[in-house]
């Protein structure tokens, strides 16, 4: 659709009555105070607009703040009752008993949790795998549009040499058209002092005729008295002299005419030559406009392909983060499963976890990034090392508290059978409780190094993260570098195409006022038919005018 029809179609919208405005080819004239009344009805479209923008966004933030403010209310509810139960039976006896064997019937557990875990571990793998390829892909996609990019560059600096081509040729032919245009004055006031002098010779023309006939009659009235006229042959003889000289200087003249008239029939040939070639250099731009319109039908057609690419890296991005979100969730299941165990276990579970999500994130954050993908299976590997060692010493840990609870077991029966026991049997059991808080404070000491392990992952992953980050605003600056890169080649096509209007138009006048020159070519060839007929006619007058000079003398003599 072109823009003039697109402005009908606005304006027609807008429902205007047809006096108040005129169409013209670039511009639209209105009468005084449509565009003001234009102007006030857009200020209050938008005005509408940002109030209803502003009350969205305003019950979009409330509701937000009322979800916020039920989960805060519910969470205190259930803090509230964790408290109330935790205060009524902590000093409870059979509860403290609970807490202290409860850890010690959960150490078979930790094997099966461990192995969810690895199955968890390999799905990770999977997915990340997935999002390698996907990667891979996308790269490639890249590379492409990077050469499209390169190609439709060289395309441009192209165009812009005919243009400079095309600007060069328009500027020398309005050059040649101002010569012309002068040529053409010096001929019209060339043409114009003719006249002068044709108009000046046919008054001279007109007194010899009168004069001639003066001539005539006196020698009528004078036929009877010869030696008047004997007398006055004489002063008549100089005056034929004197128009025989006249009419010598007039073929002069008239000899000069047809060799001006030659110059004229010369010049005239060479401008219909110049406007051949106008014409060819014409042709010359519609064709080189026709190549610009099919660059740029090609360029818009290759900006489509890329908003499609666009579109379909935007999908691929929405897939990765509802992947996110879903493993998110999961990982949420996860820590409230692992809550149950002992304090320290949750600890480190819950780093293990938060590192995985970490990894997601940076998986989803990583679209241009296959090196640091490749760092991130170093680091898994690292990690799965780290977790085989912490089996290790967790299955120490296992054993060392199986001794622990039979110990406890057999204490146990021990103390049942013998509470009234001697002296001795108390001192007994006085060294297994320091054996007991030995062993205890061996257990709080690997837990100790297995904190600082987990401290030094946190730190890695720190480290990662940042990296990732960075080279993340990388990628996001080289997103907005293509985005601007691609508003420029828009508006070079919009430069073109204003170019290529202008060049019509000034195609057009050319056109114009070569049919006006062609005109005035033709006038002045008839004028100057019309001066060969006037002469041609005075040339058989005085042709006459000698013949009747001739039978006078004849007659006289």
């Amino acid at each position: 659709m072109d823009g003039k029809q697109a402005c009908e179609r606005m304006i027609h919208s807008l429902e205007l009555d047809s006096n108040l405005f005129r169409i013209g080819q670039s511009k639209i004239f209105f009468r005084a105070g449509v565009l003001a009344h234009l102007e006030e009805e857009r200020d209050l479209k938008i005005t509408d607009i940002i109030i209803l923008f502003q009350a969205v966004c305003r019950g979009y933030l409330a509701r937000k703040a009322f979800l916020r403010k039920q989960q805060q209310l519910s969470a205190l509810k259930v803090l509230q009752r964790n408290c109330a139960a935790y205060l009524k039976l902590r000093h409870w006896q059979w509860w403290r008993l609970f807490t202290k064997v409860k850890p010690l019937l959960q150490v078979t557990r930790q094997e099966e949790e461990l192995l969810s875990k690895e199955d968890e571990l390999t799905k990770v793998k999977e997915k990340h795998v997935k999002v390698e390829a996907d990667l891979t892909a996308m790269a490639r996609k890249n590379q492409q549009i990077i050469e499209e990019k390169n190609i439709l560059a060289e395309q441009l600096q192209a165009e812009t040499e005919l243009f400079v081509e095309a600007e060069e040729m328009r500027v020398r032919l309005a050059n040649k058209k101002q010569e012309l245009e002068e040529i053409l004055h010096d001929l019209e006031a060339r043409v114009e002092e003719e006249e002068e002098r044709n108009q000046q010779m046919q008054n001279e023309k007109k007194k010899m005729q009168q004069h001639i006939q003066d001539l005539e009659e006196q020698l009528d009235e004078e036929e009877g008295a010869r030696q008047k006229l004997q007398l006055e042959k004489v002063t008549a003889e100089a005056k034929i002299k004197k128009v025989e000289e006249e009419i010598l200087m007039l073929e002069d003249q008239n000899s000069k005419l047809t060799k001006e008239k030659k110059l004229y029939e010369d010049r005239l040939s060479e401008f219909a030559s110049q406007l051949a070639e106008e014409e060819e250099k014409a042709k010359n731009l519609s064709k080189v406009k026709n190549k610009q319109e099919m660059m740029i039908t090609d360029l818009e057609e290759r900006l489509k392909k890329e908003e499609k690419t666009r579109q379909e890296l935007e999908k691929s991005k929405r897939k990765l983060d509802g992947e996110t979100t879903d493993l998110q969730d999961q990982i949420a299941e996860l820590q409230q499963q692992i809550e149950e165990l002992k304090i320290q276990l949750v600890k480190k579970e819950e780093e293990l976890q938060a590192a995985l999500a970490r990894g997601d994130d940076e998986i989803v954050q990583k679209n241009n990034a296959l090196k640091l993908i490749r760092e991130l299976q170093v680091q898994i590997s690292e990690l799965q090392e780290d977790l085989e060692s912490e089996k290790g010493a967790r299955n120490k840990a296992d054993k060392q508290k199986r001794d622990l609870s039979e110990e406890l077991e057999a204490l146990k029966t021990e103390l049942e059978d013998t509470l009234d026991t001697t002296a001795a049997q108390q001192e007994l059991r006085s060294k297994r409780e320091q054996e007991v808080a030995e062993l205890k404070k061996a257990i709080e000491e690997e837990t100790k190094a297995h904190e600082v392990q987990i401290q030094d992952i946190r730190q890695r992953h720190s480290t990662a993260l940042e990296e990732l980050s960075e080279q993340l605003e990388q990628a996001k600056r080289h997103k907005g570098n293509l985005e601007k890169s691609k508003q420029g080649l828009e508006n070079d096509t919009k430069e073109l195409a204003g170019e290529v209007k202008s060049l019509q138009h000034a195609k057009a006048e050319s056109e114009h006022k070569r049919k006006k020159l062609e005109s005035h070519v033709q006038e002045l060839q008839l004028k100057v038919v019309e001066s060969e007929k006037a002469k041609s006619e005075f040339f058989d007058k005085s042709h006459k005018l000698q013949v009747r000079n001739f039978r006078v003398i004849f007659c006289s003599g």
